[in-house]
């Protein structure tokens, strides 16, 4: 009894990370769509003077 309990709750661990791995990816795949983020970003870390806008 006590083992089935055990690994059902393995189980549910396991698929709680999952869903939220997924959702961090998604929140960063959705930053990083976001309108010239990765070029602002690199453009910033490149020139040590901010970018004229």
């Amino acid at each position: 009894m006590f083992e089935i309990s055990k690994r059902t709750s393995t189980v549910a661990s396991s698929l709680g990370m999952v869903v939220a791995g997924s959702l961090f990816l998604a929140g960063v795949a959705l930053i990083a769509s976001n309108a010239g983020f990765i070029s602002k970003l690199s453009r910033s870390l490149r020139s040590p003077s901010p970018p004229a806008v």
